[in-house]
């Protein structure tokens, strides 16, 4: 009985820190620490010989600004008679 029960605590001790290996692995992808990616990485890194180097990722251009309604010109009111 006690080497069962052994045998079990063992094995949720070894579930368990595989459960938080798994949560702090998938944790450091998410990039939110600012660390940089693998493509960060190699993007600053020389060519290879014999291969061109990539351009860099240009920012997207910004949107020109909406036009700006026109004002109507003042309606006079109609003379009385």
């Amino acid at each position: 009985m006690t080497q069962r029960r052994s045998q079990l605590t063992a094995r949720l001790g070894a579930l368990t820190m595989t459960a938080c290996l798994i949560a702090a692995q998938a944790g450091a992808q998410g990039n939110a620490g600012g660390i940089p990616s693998a493509q960060d990485i190699w993007r600053h890194l020389p060519p290879l010989p014999g291969q061109a180097a990539a351009p860099e990722p240009q920012p997207a251009p910004e949107a020109p600004p909406a036009p700006r309604p026109e004002r109507a010109a003042p309606v006079e009111p109609a003379p009385r008679t």
